[in-house]
């Protein structure tokens, strides 16, 4: 087999064929990588037209086309069977490919991210693999700069999936940075592989033409070199390892390379005018974003204090009444926390104590929203981390102080009103931890908008005293017997127990509504005599739970939302998954933040 690139002198007219098509891929890559948008736009919006039409018929969505009802021990209806018939079985299918594709891909117990980030990645890397060589006609230098121009032209694509405040992706599918950001890092591995297969090709021709010793050290060239090593500088710091060891080290080398890049690439690609214009509207996007947030951010006079008997630190945010109507109408979003140099542990503002927390932008969920005070309310586990040690720092301080509110932000508001309706019989909550500061708001909200809704809600806690902070909550909600709360008694989610542990719900009555937090010890006493027996602090049996929702109702189609431990979240999915297979409606949420 004959190497497929060869090296030849191109005349002055050949070098500006070259050019004109260059230019041309490097426009024809930028609209492919933005075409598939436009597409999932436009499924969406008929997706919500069709169910629409569904719901206006009375008729589910996609209902159990080949569920057996005899597993509930139920005679089949006519009425259910209609509904059955009047679904196709594409549709059920289509289900089943979708929760798939959602699944993760674990080797030798590592994670190795979700389906449709591989299929998609696949199917990109094809399509710019005919990019990167179509009427080349073999010529070795023209496919090695089209690598670049194939590079270049997916990062508009790539910042647009960064951005947090102007993500308009976000806007148009109804998503948030958050689920966006595993795209932008599929997109940019593929960008750094395009990167790294056009400088390995040119240093390879610089050696073949003799001048591997004074072409690199050019203008033109150094630049380009200084924008791949600014790219595997970034490239590299996105390493599980080292985002474990040291997420601000992750985001510092990250948030340098990205303003670094494309204005090395700017000045590197000197004749190239649509790769340069894609470099500068790839830097415009970026700090577009960043001087918005600023101009958003809130500076809040807050009172902070230790849950008793908890890691916990209960976050008491005073806002502006225009900032608080936006969180009033976006119940279970979270924000951005950032200390202003007020609230550091240093008071000279160049300390390496100061300086660190310019780069740190903790995500916490907003747990409460009061309007009478114009307030919200975080919950924050102490951990390792500069941010929350200082914020534990912070409680002994008897005055106010000031933090950084950047929000709201998320998903989850956006796609509330589908809990809620013709679109969902019912609602399976999960919480994990302080994930119920996500869960308990989505529970209040629903609970609000339609009091007879189908809510199952489960709530797994450490201990009593980590539920003090939602007591008012916790009060209201243990009315419904739909609501269970588990106290683990470990420092973790066991994954690997066994299934057939002991369920022990709490369903003590707590008191009247507004406890004061001198009475949460009182309170923590109450929930602990209720669990006096080592065996009985267990984690929910997920399997059960989930079985008796899905049972509940045959036909009914179920919405499941998690926040809680990675490991939680993935053995509820997989608990759901066999009604998937089923045949069974389901609509999956899990909140995470990743990285």
């Amino acid at each position: 087999m004959h190497w497929p690139l060869h090296f030849s002198s191109a005349t002055p007219a050949e070098k500006a064929q070259r050019r004109i098509a260059l230019d041309k891929y490097a426009r024809l890559t930028l609209l492919a990588s933005l075409a598939p948008i436009v597409v999932l736009v436009l499924v969406r919006v008929m997706a919500r037209a069709r169910t629409a039409a569904h719901a206006r018929n009375g008729r589910a969505a996609v209902p159990t086309e080949d569920y057996d009802e005899s597993a509930s021990g139920r005679p089949p209806s006519p009425v259910l069977k209609s509904r059955r018939g009047s679904v196709s079985r594409r549709d059920v299918s289509w289900a089943k490919v979708k929760w798939w594709l959602g699944s993760e891909v674990v080797v030798a117990g590592q994670n190795w991210g979700q389906r449709d980030l591989w299929v998609v990645g696949a199917l990109w890397s094809s399509v710019l693999t005919v990019f990167s060589v179509a009427e080349t006609q073999g010529d070795y230098l023209h496919v090695t700069k089209r690598l670049g121009v194939v590079a270049v032209a997916q990062m508009p694509l790539q910042y647009i999936l960064a951005l947090k405040y102007l993500n308009p992706i976000a806007g148009l599918l109804g998503s948030s940075h958050e689920e966006l950001n595993r795209w932008h890092r599929l997109l940019g591995r593929i960008v750094y592989g395009c990167m790294t297969l056009h400088a390995v090709l040119y240093f390879n021709f610089f050696r073949h033409a003799g001048t591997l010793s004074t072409k690199p050290f050019t203008f033109v060239v150094m630049m380009g070199e200084i924008a791949f090593f600014a790219m595997c500088t970034l490239t590299g710091s996105t390493m599980v390892q080292i985002r474990r060891q040291s997420y601000r080290l992750f985001f510092v080398l990250h948030l340098v390379g990205a303003m670094v890049v494309p204005p090395m690439v700017f000045l590197h690609a000197d004749h190239a005018m649509p790769t340069r214009v894609q470099a500068l509207v790839s830097i415009g996007l970026f700090f577009l974003d960043i001087i918005s947030r600023r101009l958003t951010t809130a500076k809040a006079s807050s009172a902070l204090s230790f849950i008793p008997g908890t890691s916990l630190v209960k976050i008491s945010a005073k806002l502006p009444s225009s900032k608080i109507n936006q969180f009033l109408t976006n119940p279970a979003a979270h924000v951005y926390l950032s200390l202003p140099p007020a609230a550091r542990p240093s008071v000279s503002p160049l300390s390496p104590e100061s300086l660190q927390f310019e780069s740190i932008f903790n995500p916490f969920t907003v747990a409460t929203v009061d309007s009478d005070r114009s307030e919200i309310t975080l919950i924050a586990r102490v951990m390792n981390g500069p941010m929350t040690r200082r914020l534990a720092d912070l409680t002994r301080l008897s005055s106010p102080v000031p933090l950084c509110i950047d929000g709201p932000y998320g998903a989850a508001p956006k796609r509330l009103h589908r809990l809620i309706g013709a679109h969902i019989d019912r609602v399976l909550l999960v919480a994990g931890g302080v994930g119920a500061s996500f869960i308990l708001p989505v529970y209040r909200a629903i609970r609000a908008d339609e009091p007879s809704a189908k809510v199952d809600l489960v709530w797994a806690a450490r201990a009593a005293e980590e539920t003090t902070w939602a007591v008012s909550e916790v009060h209201s909600a243990l009315a419904d017997e739909s609501v269970r709360i588990f106290l683990t008694g470990v420092d973790s989610y066991p994954l690997l127990q066994p299934r057939a542990t002991p369920e022990t719900p709490l369903t003590a009555t707590f008191g009247q509504q507004g406890m004061e937090l001198q009475q949460h010890e009182e309170l923590s006493e109450v929930c602990r005599s209720r669990f006096s027996s080592v065996d009985s602090r267990r984690r929910p049996d997920l399997y059960k739970v989930v079985e008796q929702v899905f049972k509940a109702g045959t036909e009914e189609r179920v919405a499941v939302w998690v926040c809680g431990p990675e490991e939680m979240a993935r053995e509820l999915r997989e608990c759901v998954t066999p009604w998937v297979l089923k045949g069974r409606h389901v609509e999956w949420h899990n909140e995470g933040f990743g990285w």
